[in-house]
């Protein structure tokens, strides 16, 4: 049977385990090739090659995921690994679910989606929900892009942000002038662009984190 391979955190879930005081190894990571999987990307549209690492970049800010594809291989092969593994599912919701749950255990007390790739699928993001309901004492959180998945209510242990600068947002701005409440992070090109907080910054870079918990719109700026 394939196994997804799940990290034991990158630099800003190793700062956040640090800050909660609880071992490093209880805040999982799951990504999947960045700008591959990321249908509703616009500004930050970039693609790693898969063999080689070289950056094809589209959009106007260079996706910081990418980067890490491009200068660092065995993170590139581990993301196509779980994304050929996920994509040989198709539309079995419940393969995915059993895959995917199968990478968590009890211990574990938050799981950061993606710090690389979107929700792919209507398939793969029911399977995510399933597995949120599952272990409802571990905290999920995720950026998407697809407004449709931001706005769909999950359980309360699961945070999804919407990440503003892609395809949905003209329809994201016709629900906010609505009186819709979106969670919402935007990419700062420019100090000054956006009229929220900046968190990810000087010494902060887990403070996304908390933001998304309480439901807050904020600015991380491009990097």
């Amino acid at each position: 049977m394939s196994i997804l391979k799940f990290g034991k955190g990158n630099g800003k879930m190793i700062k956040l385990a640090l800050y909660l005081g609880i071992p490093k190894a209880q805040i999982l990571t799951f990504d999947i090739p960045a700008g591959f999987s990321c249908a509703k990307a616009n500004i930050c549209k970039s693609f790693a090659n898969r063999k080689t690492g070289k950056i094809r970049q589209l959009g106007s800010v260079l996706c910081y995921a990418s980067k890490g594809e491009r200068y660092l291989p065995n993170v590139r092969k581990a993301r196509w690994h779980n994304y050929d593994i996920l994509l040989a599912c198709g539309k079995n919701t419940t393969e995915i679910f059993n895959l995917l749950s199968d990478g968590i255990n009890k211990s574990t007390k938050i799981v950061r989606i993606h710090s690389s790739g979107d929700f792919y699928s209507i398939e793969y993001f029911n399977a995510w929900i399933k597995v949120a309901q599952k272990f409802p004492n571990i905290k999920f959180f995720a950026y998407t892009k697809h407004l449709d998945y931001a706005m769909t209510k999950v359980s309360s242990n699961f945070k999804i942000q919407y990440s503003y600068g892609g395809l949905d947002d003209s329809r994201y701005k016709d629900f906010i002038s609505k009186g819709f409440v979106i969670p919402t992070c935007f990419i700062g090109e420019y100090e000054g662009q956006y009229p929220h907080k900046v968190v990810c910054g000087k010494g902060g870079e887990h403070e996304d984190f908390f933001a998304i918990q309480k439901g807050e719109d904020f600015v991380i700026d491009a990097h």
